[in-house]
């Protein structure tokens, strides 16, 4: 069998003139078989040999007994994978891995192998879901085996790249059924979801789908035209074909979708308002036809809705966006297109997915449907930016695809498990962030592309206005900048300047940005007033701004809480804070002393009020400040300790771009991330500001400088104690009592400071942030900073 394998791959294998039957094989043994070594060597998967013959060649009392269809014709490949006696048979959980070649290999096979027919629509599929062509794309066979259910996964591979094997997973489930049933009839996957093999219609079933939509959504109420405020809003009357003002209060759908750059026809639209169905594009065109199989008049798209060549209409429309999608009955979701041509699947043109399935003696294996999470994550829409609140904002959302419709429903402040027009598979959640979620929004926002770098915080600005008002600036929520400025991008990313923004803010950055856990601020921050020079906005914390993100209700965040207000307390202490501190408590004070600082500080806004507020508190920016400030576009003043350090690549190569910082006598103290490693010298005297310290105790991971075995190197242990501050007993800060790890255990309990690097031009005096590290808060100290206001550019 292996050397016919080898020879003829493409072509019947025979026994005696027979096409080999799933019965041939036990003869055969493991430890000779060419298509189990091939296995054991596949990269990154490494299968003993005895397993495997167990596996695949072993005899089985159990598939003797059973009585296999004298039909089942199999290749010598599948044949080997005894799928009948695996998935019957085996109940350990098991994970095994085969290559099956390419989709062309396969399709010459299976003319005469089932099997691979099988594989060979399946993958055809995938690429025709996707819109891939993986003719030619090496795949992966994994067989998973759980007492849960079984599953088959085929990873497609281009040139060994993990990532795209990712992209493209499939997932089958594996169903049993009575080998007298019916292939067509309805059967039960292990996890009870029914299964109808093609059972997908080829255009959509509007009265399913009609039953999931709600005309009055859950936040809406059927007086809502009583305050509805939508201004200048228009829609399209999809029964008389025109364009019109919106009645007030009426039900609309929304459309989300992918333009590509498309160019819409002028002709589409007449001068009195008139909409040419043939002149538009495919998948407008097919909204308003979805709208009307729906029973909803009104439909509104943002090319047709807003008009382009009015500046006033266009900016009016942006600042309420949120609001037209809100006040949308529910969104139509252009998920699988590229461009407006692309269509709505299943509307205006026919679905040609069928799924593949084979019968296999007592077992089915059939193809289910991607859950909407695995779907989405393959499509284009999620990956632009302005279908980022689009979704966000939507009551409803009908995800129209290749696949079938996906449904779900805003419910508060997170999505409904979806509905499922082939209610087959499992079922996946929307991987949408909830709407009072600045962070996780903004981490999910920058990963998706812009057309037009300049919209990076206009398409951002439903979001912004929903959870801040207008106390935001230039992306950042002023009550929270403490936070908010400690933004970093994505080491994953390769991270390119944009311009146009300025340097502090996250979106003068291409690629994903992430924020460090919350922190304690101890800079003082101010945005300038461009119409009056001398005027400005203190940026404070909101109201009751806790001091972490976690609710105190265990022992583990109170230990959290007191290490936050241990440590800012320490650093006020150390001269941080611009202001005298509070003298009832020294580094000697009692345990219990330390105690009644969660009553002083109950939350963050308290303690700032102590720390910074006062009536003498807007003096500490100059007047000249203040006009420089004002005269330039998008800068900002902060008022904090400035002091410098070195800055020194690493000797050990890393894909990230951490640069440690040390003091002008070379002693390592900490390490910052900036955005190009090329634009500093090695070992550049550079500026820095004191931002925050951390709330969590953590330390950044100096193993990435220190060699991996340090934990018997005492130099190192006595260094790590020199960055910490101790008790008068001896005891670390804040009051470990118990420490079965010591080295690992010091690092995490050092105070680090946030700080920024920044550069400054000489001739104008105005600085631009360069990058955002921690630095040691004992070696700071140590360093004498000094308090300044820096203008930020």
């Amino acid at each position: 069998m292996s050397s016919n394998f080898g020879a003829h791959p493409n072509k019947p294998d025979t026994e005696n003139g027979q096409i080999l039957r799933t019965g041939a094989l036990d003869s055969v043994h493991g430890t000779s078989c060419k298509l189990c070594e091939y296995t054991a060597q596949y990269p990154g998967f490494k299968h003993r040999r005895s397993s495997l013959a167990k596996l695949f060649h072993a005899p089985c009392s159990k598939c003797q007994s059973w009585r296999r269809p004298k039909d089942l014709s199999l290749c010598t490949f599948c044949t080997h994978l005894r799928l009948d006696h695996i998935f019957k048979c085996r109940t350990a959980n098991t994970m095994v891995f085969l290559n099956i070649l390419t989709l062309d290999t396969i399709r010459d096979r299976q003319s005469y192998c089932q099997l691979c027919h099988f594989f060979s629509m399946l993958i055809g599929n995938h690429g025709t879901i996707c819109g891939v062509n993986v003719s030619s794309i090496p795949v992966r066979l994994a067989i998973c085996l759980r007492h849960d259910g079984h599953t088959i996964r085929c990873l497609i591979n281009d040139k060994g790249r993990d990532k795209l094997a990712e992209v493209y997973e499939l997932r089958h489930e594996v169903w049993k059924s009575n080998s007298s049933a019916s292939l067509d009839s309805e059967r039960t996957l292990h996890q009870g979801w029914p299964i109808t093999p093609n059972s997908l219609k080829t255009y959509v079933d509007w009265q399913k789908v009609c039953s999931w939509i709600e005309a009055t959504p859950p936040g809406k109420s059927i007086n809502d035209h009583l305050s509805w405020n939508l201004k200048g809003l228009k829609v399209i009357d999809v029964y008389q074909d025109r364009l019109i003002d919106a009645p007030t209060g009426c039900q609309y759908l929304a459309l989300s979708y992918v333009f590509g750059g498309v160019i819409l026809n002028k002709e589409a639209v007449t001068s009195s308002g008139g909409i040419i169905r043939d002149y538009l594009p495919s998948t407008i065109r097919d909204a308003m036809t979805a709208c009307g199989r729906l029973s909803v008049s009104y439909l509104w798209v943002d090319q047709l809705c807003i008009d382009q060549g009015s500046s006033e209409h266009l900016h009016q429309q942006i600042n309420q966006m949120t609001l037209v999608y809100q006040n949308a009955t529910c969104t139509l979701v252009a998920l699988d297109g590229t461009d407006a041509h692309a269509g709505l699947p299943g509307v205006g043109s026919r679905r040609v997915w069928k799924p593949a399935y084979c019968s296999l003696g007592g077992i089915l294996i059939a193809e289910t449907t991607s859950n909407i999470d695995q779907y989405y994550s393959q499509c284009v829409w999620p990956t632009r930016g302005w279908t980022f609140q689009e979704a966000m904002f939507s009551a409803q959302l009908l995800f129209l695809t290749k696949a079938g419709a996906y449904f779900v429903r805003r419910d508060g402040n997170r999505w409904t498990d979806p509905l499922l027009e082939v209610n087959y598979g499992q079922r996946g959640s929307i991987p949408i962030p909830a709407l009072s979620d600045y962070w996780s929004s903004l981490h999910a926002y920058t990963a998706r592309h812009l057309t037009f770098g300049g919209d990076a915080i206009r398409a951002f600005t439903g979001v912004l206005r929903n959870l801040y008002g207008p106390n935001t600036y230039f992306g950042l929520p002023t009550h929270h900048i403490d936070r908010a400025i400690r933004w970093h991008p994505n080491l994953d990313d390769e991270r390119t300047r944009r311009e146009g923004f300025p340097s502090w803010s996250w979106a003068s950055y291409h690629g994903q940005i992430n924020h460090s856990p919350s922190n304690v601020g101890l800079a003082l921050w101010a945005v300038p007033n461009q119409k009056s020079a001398t005027e400005i906005t203190i940026c404070r914390p909101s109201q009751g701004l806790q001091w972490d993100d976690y609710p105190s209700t265990t022992n583990a965040i109170g230990e959290e809480k007191q290490h936050i207000l241990w440590t800012v307390w320490l650093a006020w202490t150390k001269g941080c804070i611009n202001r005298a501190c509070p003298s009832e408590l020294t580094l000697g004070s009692a345990y219990g002393r330390f105690q009644d600082l969660f009553k002083r500080w109950p939350t963050y806004d308290v303690f700032w009020q102590e720390a910074f507020d006062g009536p003498d508190l807007r003096s500490t920016f100059s007047h000249q400040d203040c006009q420089v400030a004002a005269s330039g576009y998008g800068r900002i003043l902060v008022h904090t300790q400035v002091t410098c350090f070195r800055i020194m690549y690493s000797a050990i190569p890393r894909a990230n771009s951490a640069l440690s910082v040390q003091t002008s006598n070379g002693e390592l103290i900490g390490r910052v991330n900036v955005s190009h490693r090329n634009q500093l010298d090695h070992g550049a005297l550079c500026e820095f500001i004191l931002l925050s310290v951390d709330c969590i105790g953590k330390c950044p991971n100096f193993f990435d400088i220190f060699p991996e075995d340090t934990s018997d190197n005492l130099a190192v242990k006595k260094y790590v104690d020199s960055l910490l501050y101790r008790h008068p007993d001896g005891d670390i800060y804040p009051f470990q009592k118990y420490d079965p790890h010591p080295f690992s255990n010091n690092f995490r309990q050092i105070p680090f400071a946030t700080a920024m690097l920044i550069e400054t031009d000489v001739g104008t005096n105005i600085a631009r942030r360069v990058g955002i590290g921690e630095i040691a808060l004992r070696k700071w100290v140590e360093a004498c900073p000094e308090f300044k206001t820096i203008i930020l550019e």
